[in-house]
């Protein structure tokens, strides 16, 4: 890497534990967790961008004091990083001029490379600097802004001239990658690498519990979880569901637990500190993904890195990983029933934790970066 130590990067992205603008505090942990190993090889400065108004779709939405939302978009100062305060008018289409504007004005502009993390509004927004600076630009797509752009057809065309401008595109999966290709008519230098874990968790006493780590959003389905678990109660009655998350959902499940009857198997623990999830994940028997679109969700390195296997519709790129019989299932039909009985499955087959645990190793993110930083230099 000697060869790259005199380089600076510039790294944009909105996706930043503790963002204001969103709701999950955890918020791009898996973005903060990578640039922290990339800052160790090459010199980083990572800008997070910030509308100090909230949009007309939050503010429909909102809750709490609109004047006390905007002092804390003011005042936020992301750990390891530097916001940049914009004014978002519109969209994320907007939003990209407003973000390139500032970044085109700011007094530091030593940087060698930009690398934007996700299309919008980001990656459009770098787009838009490289243009005029001539400075290459790269950008990682994370997950949902891709799968379903075929329902977006000004995302899409906005999205084929961004993949097809940047020097180097990064997908988490193998799945994704195609849908790139597809969207760009073979024309991206595309690599994949998957989201990486910071740490490797221990391994514990393994409790009766299905474990779920996610927000509780539609695209999550949590519910479909729930119905699951219901049917899988009836045969294994000792096991519980342990729901770590917080989201527009949440009030919906309570009223639905009640219902079923099942308050005294499922426990929702909202959102938890990183300590908190280690520990969930290193008691749980196994972990469940109900997901309707992913791109490489963290969690099943994260699980692995516990020796806890998973269980998971044929989703994103988990399949990537997860390889029935060895580390989990994959549940190829969307109902409860299927689910459930995958759940019991798992439940009674005798897993190799150790060789597991071993497997997630390799997706630390202290040798991942420097995948990253190859495509740097």
């Amino acid at each position: 890497m000697k060869e790259i130590s005199d380089k600076r990067v510039l790294i944009l992205s909105h996706l930043w534990p503790g963002n204001p603008q969103s709701t999950n505090p955890q918020n791009g942990i898996y973005v903060y967790d990578q640039i922290v190993e990339i800052s160790k090889i090459i010199k980083s400065n990572v800008i997070v961008p910030l509308s100090i108004i909230p949009r007309m779709k939050e503010i429909i939405n909102f809750r709490g004091s609109l004047i006390r939302t905007i002092k804390n978009r003011i005042s936020y100062k992301p750990d390891k990083a530097e916001s940049l305060k914009y004014l978002s008018l519109m969209g994320k289409h907007s939003d990209s001029v407003f973000i390139s504007f500032a970044l085109l004005i700011r007094k530091n502009k030593e940087y060698d490379i930009i690398h934007c993390h996700t299309m919008f509004p980001d990656g459009l927004a770098g787009m838009i600097v490289s243009f005029i600076t001539g400075k290459p630009f790269i950008v990682t797509i994370h997950g949902s802004e891709i799968m379903f752009i075929d329902s977006h057809p000004a995302d899409k065309v906005l999205a084929k001239m961004i993949l097809q401008r940047a020097k180097s595109v990064i997908s988490v999966s193998e799945l994704m990658k195609e849908k790139i290709l597809n969207i760009t008519d073979g024309k991206s230098n595309i690599s994949v690498i998957h989201n990486g874990i910071r740490e490797m968790f221990p391994m514990l006493e393994k409790k009766k519990v299905i474990f779920f780590a996610g927000k509780l959003t539609e695209v999550k389905d949590p519910e479909m979880l729930l119905d699951a678990f219901e049917i899988f109660s009836t045969k294994e009655k000792n096991y519980k569901l342990v729901i770590a998350g917080d989201g527009k959902l949440r009030k919906k499940l309570e009223v639905k637990i009640n219902k079923k009857h099942l308050f005294e198997k499922v426990l929702l623990l909202g959102y938890i500190d990183r300590e908190r999830i280690k520990e969930n994940f290193s008691k749980a028997f196994l972990l469940a993904i109900t997901s309707r679109s992913e791109g490489f969700p963290t969690v099943i390195y994260e699980s692995f890195s516990s020796g806890t296997p998973i269980v998971s519709f044929d989703v994103g790129g988990v399949k990537e990983a997860v390889r029935d019989g060895e580390n989990g299932f994959i549940v190829k039909i969307r109902n409860a029933e299927s689910f459930a009985e995958y759940l019991n499955k798992a439940v009674n087959t005798n897993w190799n934790r150790e060789i597991i645990r071993k497997e997630a190793e390799n997706f630390l993110w202290e040798k991942l970066s420097k995948k990253i930083v190859e495509l740097y230099k």
